[in-house]
């Protein structure tokens, strides 16, 4: 069997996360979702819209994002985060300690 990617979802489960997930934490631009499953390894759905700035930016946001959550490694959760347009720009330090006040 071929191992998924930690941020690959089928349509179906999209769905299925954005029905069960709750709102933990909104600030600077960034809003995170949680919703329990039943595996042991953690899913990352990264939402990024155009609207937040170009496409450079929008894939440093994402390849920060990743990198935060592999360094953090949570256990036992699908974890949706979704980034707002900002007068100023979200650093990597802002998505860290947004993800450092889960735990």
């Amino acid at each position: 069997m071929i191992k998924k990617k930690f941020t690959q979802f089928s349509t179906i489960e999209k769905k299925n996360l954005f029905l069960k997930s709750k709102k933990i934490l909104s600030e600077n631009g960034i809003e995170i979702k949680i919703a329990k499953n039943n595996f042991e390894a953690s899913k990352l759905l990264i939402i990024t819209p155009k609207k937040i700035g170009c496409a450079p930016y929008r894939n440093y946001l994402r390849r920060c994002s990743k990198e935060i959550f592999k360094k953090l490694n949570y256990k036992n959760n699908y974890y949706i985060i979704s980034f707002n347009k900002l007068d100023k720009k979200i650093s990597y330090l802002d998505i860290k300690e947004s993800f450092e006040k889960l735990s």
